[in-house]
């Protein structure tokens, strides 16, 4: 039988790993991350956790969990950093 704090332990280990990968790409992409970097069990983490923000499909960028809905501050901080990520992989550098 799963106790309770088990399963805590177990979804806690899960989003250490989720934010141990976000971190790997956030330092590899500059906060800018595309879904088929992260595992669809990490993204979920991340998204129902705050820690990505989906910008288009397919297509996230980092963000603050006590940020608000609305609250366009982490979009503000990783504009230019998404611009140039997603376009590079979408037309190819030039």
């Amino acid at each position: 039988m799963i106790t309770q704090s088990s399963k805590k332990s177990s979804n806690s280990k899960r989003l250490s790993e989720a934010l141990k990968a976000l971190k790997k790409l956030q330092d590899k992409h500059h906060g800018v991350i595309e879904s088929i970097d992260l595992t669809k069990l990490e993204r979920t983490l991340l998204l129902e956790t705050g820690f990505i923000r989906l910008v288009m499909k397919g297509w996230y960028i980092c963000s603050n969990p006590s940020d608000h809905d609305g609250d366009s501050t982490a979009w503000y901080a990783n504009y230019w950093a998404f611009m140039s990520g997603y376009l590079a992989k979408r037309f190819g550098k030039r």
